[in-house]
């Protein structure tokens, strides 16, 4: 969204193209982000409507870049504009998801609650989302037939599309690294162990519990939480890399748990802690290091396994000295890294990947910027920097 709003502002025709139904990415799900611990939603709003106003923009959600092909000043990009199902007719009634009959997991919520396949989007706007394949369509059309706006076409297809372009900028993004390969650390098995990107959930207020941060199990108050910094991480077997990022977040958390339950105790069980960037959290990290309930133990977890008695979680942390430390906790949350979300088959032709999945912007194609996540892992602030400085590339080498 960066480098489209600034390569526009600067004279360029942009076309912003989204795999999701909506703009945002996964800045969308989080309840705060450094550096100042703001919602995310002041400044993806001023994004927003930087994009809405600007007609050298054109921004496509629900769509995908199947191919990109040619060189420098001269690429192909095939589109598939997925259906959107609702126009924007649309008046948000609500009342094609009161006869929805269909729930699956929300996936905006990493999966702790459960949504209707037509709902209402997660940060405001009236026109309805439908997840087509959770979709009964065509057994069922009651949501079309009860719109009162007749916004709704269940049978509406998918489309193509042939677009040539001068630069092509590819921010395809991460995904959080699914810690159920690690079973030792009883991610998916133990019902109160959660990840770092469903924590940033459970704490929004409008996420899963309200802004409630509560144990999954029973809903019950967590007065001890731990956190496990790299879980799958600087691990040969996982992510051989690190992800600089999880460290702070976690710290961050903690604040979240504290700030939320002020009697709460914190353990933070960490091998190594990384600042992304020195110097500019500094403040942030007097406040947490000064927090006498936050507790910090060195070593790498050698077990996560239910506490069958208290519904609890017992965890084991082998030290460096050799020394094994058993204790028990209400919750963990698990530092997942970043992996790239990055389809190599559909971008086979454009981008080179290095070791890791990511794309070495060294070695791509002229015409072609690799920016923010897509090449390694960054922060928000780190990445819309990146950004801009793309954005400035690519109007460069288009007046040339």
């Amino acid at each position: 969204m960066t480098a489209a709003v600034e390569a526009a502002e600067a004279g360029a025709e942009v076309l912003l193209v989204e795999s999701g139904d909506i703009l945002g990415g996964r800045m969308m799900g989080m309840n705060k982000y450094f550096p100042k611990l703001d919602s995310p939603t002041a400044g993806l709003d001023v994004h927003l409507r930087r994009i809405r106003r600007n007609p050298r923009i054109t921004a496509l959600t629900n769509s995908d870049a199947i191919s990109i092909t040619g060189t420098r000043g001269d690429f192909t990009v095939e589109l598939v504009l997925k259906p959107d199902f609702v126009n924007d007719r649309c008046n948000g009634c609500d009342k094609c998801a009161e006869v929805c009959p269909a729930e699956v997991e929300d996936k905006f919520n990493y999966g702790m609650n459960k949504t209707k396949a037509i709902r209402k989007p997660p940060f405001g706007g009236s026109r309805h989302l439908l997840d087509g394949q959770a979709c009964l369509a065509p057994a069922c059309g009651g949501c079309a037939e009860i719109c009162p706006e007749k916004a709704i076409d269940l049978g509406e297809q998918p489309r193509t599309a042939s677009v040539r372009t001068e630069c092509v900028v590819v921010a395809t993004g991460w995904e959080p690294f699914d810690a159920g390969l690690v079973p030792h650390l009883g991610f998916g098995a133990v019902p109160n162990v959660i990840n770092n990107v469903q924590m940033e959930r459970l704490v929004a207020p409008n996420g899963p519990t309200g802004g409630q941060i509560i144990r999954p199990s029973d809903s019950g108050k967590p007065n001890h939480v731990a956190f496990v910094q790299c879980a799958g991480s600087r691990d040969e077997k996982h992510l051989p890399y690190c992800s600089m990022v999880c460290c702070m977040v976690s710290l961050k958390q903690a604040v979240y748990v504290r700030d939320a339950h002020p009697d709460a105790s914190i353990v933070v069980v960490y091998t190594e802690l990384t600042d992304p960037s020195p110097g500019r959290y500094d403040k942030f990290l007097e406040k947490v290091v000064d927090d006498d309930n936050i507790r910090y133990l060195k070593g790498k977890v050698a077990a996560v396994s239910e506490n069958k008695a208290t519904g609890g979680v017992t965890v084991e942390v082998k030290k460096p000295s050799g020394a094994v430390e058993k204790f028990d906790t209400d919750m963990v949350v698990l530092a997942t890294g970043m992996v790239p979300s990055i389809l190599s088959e559909v971008l086979k032709e454009a981008v080179v990947l290095d070791k890791h999945g990511f794309m070495d912007p060294q070695v791509q194609k002229e015409g072609v910027y690799v920016i923010g996540t897509a090449k390694t892992p960054l922060d928000v602030t780190s990445s819309m920097l990146d950004a801009a400085g793309a954005a400035l590339r690519t109007t460069q080498r288009i007046r040339q």
